[in-house]
């Protein structure tokens, strides 16, 4: 676990897009794609998904819609959870992504900073 630092993203901090796109960089993988569950409904590019974060009991992917959005999804337990912004969004604000109490994450494109319920934080980079 890498140690956070005073520049780690916080909810509501600016995101960066361009940052954001690197982390889509390179072919999917099997291990890439998202439950399926968590992108019914919605218009996510099932080629798009990253999976980005992954533990016993969570998983965390990004993912791209086919209008430009970048989202982020999570699985926690039984729970999961699934929040996009727009382009304009995510630079305002990156996203921030909870999932009943067991997980918190905030991602503004140059880092991801996972919150459990076990009180651990994790810093997660391209």
């Amino acid at each position: 676990m890498a140690p956070l630092s005073a520049d780690h993203p916080v909810e509501g901090s600016p995101g960066d897009v361009a940052a954001a796109l690197v982390w889509f960089e390179g072919d999917q993988s099997t291990r890439d794609k998202a439950d399926e569950s968590l992108m019914q409904g919605n218009d996510i590019v099932e080629s798009s998904t990253r999976l980005v974060y992954s533990s016993d009991q969570d998983k965390i992917w990004i993912a791209q819609t086919s209008d430009g959005k970048l989202c982020m999804l999570a699985r926690s337990h039984d729970s999961g959870a699934l929040m996009c912004s727009t382009p304009d969004e995510f630079v305002a604000t990156g996203i921030p992504l909870h999932v009943k109490g067991a997980l918190s994450v905030v991602w503004n494109g140059q880092r991801m900073v996972v919150s459990t319920s076990a009180d651990s934080q994790r810093d997660v980079r391209p």
